[in-house]
């Protein structure tokens, strides 16, 4: 006798004559055991399974959730099963002799079947997770539940947190999106493409985009494809999008390039920029010090006026590499001139005057006190009791 099953809410019957080969356990709870016939060969997609007591399922491949080789303990225990009692001493024993062989959804059915009995057997109900909540049975899963919580990808969460996290991966996946369509256009250009790449880069207006072109300024050699990108961003105009402008006029080898930057941020009047560029006039690195001083200037930003005089003469330290043993000329920890032998590494100390910070006062003031920081503090403390 065949019988087709599409699922089985329960766990099916076993007979205690022989152990059967196979475990399939079903997407919708319940499994079933047996041998699995493979001559003749089943219809496609199908399980057809002989069970202990001579009869056969038929199930489809897709209403099974995993097959397995059953267990030695799995065996024994359709075995010994049906010798146990309906008692609430009897039901625990196998449901304690269940545990001790892992076996999890076998322990749990009698465990159901002792509170059926008793449904205040406080170990049973602690061994399927219940507690007492305001005096009354409850499981985590029924407290989440009443809270509010919804089960989403194997985590309790509240309904506002999953639409966070899908449009969190709803965004994902446009950036990504966009990564693929810069990444192919990048190739196209200088190409037959070129101008088609060309257009498709300069028509972006989505702030998802950004992430991508971003990673083009990185990756691209091309000072011109560079520029490119940088309209790009300049075209989408949100926040994100002068950030990564503002970061690249400090990375960008070529004058041409960064200026680029500098015109759109200018014409955008972005206060985040310039306040990013006032601090980096505190770098320990004297380079970039010079090079936010001109993109300061470049800005016209006043409000790097008080930074800028600050930055005027800057102290850094440098090591000396080892000497190899040999003695000669160097300057010592307090700027002043000095012998040193070989050995370790030399520290010194310069104080450096920064051409380009004076530059971009000059540019942003009109005025002209050179190096003198007292003369430059003195105008601007004028200016603002003025103001």
């Amino acid at each position: 006798m065949i019988r087709t099953i599409l699922w089985l809410p329960v766990l099916l019957a076993v007979a205690t004559s022989a152990a059967a080969d196979d475990v399939f356990v079903l997407e919708h709870g319940g499994r079933v055991v047996g041998e699995t016939i493979k001559n003749p060969l089943p219809p496609p997609g199908m399980y057809v399974i002989e069970l202990a007591d001579g009869g056969r399922v038929t199930l489809p491949r897709a209403a099974v959730k995993e097959s397995r080789p059953q267990r030695p303990e799995e065996a024994e225990y359709a075995k010994i099963a049906p010798g146990y009692k309906n008692t609430i001493e009897d039901q625990w024993a196998l449901a304690e002799w269940c545990r001790q062989r892992s076996l999890t959804s076998e322990r749990a059915k009698h465990l159901e079947r002792i509170l059926k009995l008793d449904p205040d057997h406080e170990q049973a109900r602690a061994g399927l997770g219940y507690f007492k909540d305001d005096g009354q049975w409850t499981t985590r899963e029924e407290k989440l539940t009443r809270l509010g919580y919804i089960r989403h990808n194997g985590s309790w969460m509240l309904p506002q947190e999953i639409q966070l996290l899908e449009e969190k991966e709803k965004l994902s996946n446009a950036q990504k999106d966009w990564i693929q369509k810069v990444e192919r256009w990048r190739q196209w250009l200088g190409t037959e493409r070129s101008r088609i790449a060309t257009e498709s880069i300069l028509e972006i207006r989505d702030p998802n985009a950004v992430r991508a072109l971003a990673a083009a300024l990185k990756a691209d050699q091309r000072d011109q494809a560079r520029i490119l990108y940088v309209t790009a961003l300049a075209n989408i105009g949100d926040t994100a999008s002068r950030r990564v402008l503002t970061l690249w006029v400090m990375e960008d080898p070529v004058e041409e390039v960064c200026l680029t930057c500098l015109d759109y941020l200018k014409k955008a009047n972005d206060h985040e920029s310039v306040e990013y560029l006032i601090g980096r006039l505190r770098s320990k690195d004297n380079h970039e010090i010079n090079r936010a001083a001109v993109a300061l200037g470049h800005l016209e930003a006043r409000d790097a006026i008080g930074p800028l005089i600050d930055s005027l003469i800057t102290t850094h330290k440098y090591k000396i590499p080892k000497n190899s043993g040999q003695i000669g000329a160097t300057f010592s920890n307090t700027g002043g001139g000095g012998l040193s032998a070989g050995g370790g590494p030399t520290t010194i100390t310069k104080r450096i005057s920064n051409r380009s910070v004076l530059d971009a006062l000059v540019k942003i003031t009109g005025q002209s006190y050179g190096f003198d920081i007292s003369r430059w503090r003195i105008w601007l403390a004028t200016q603002k009791k003025a103001k």
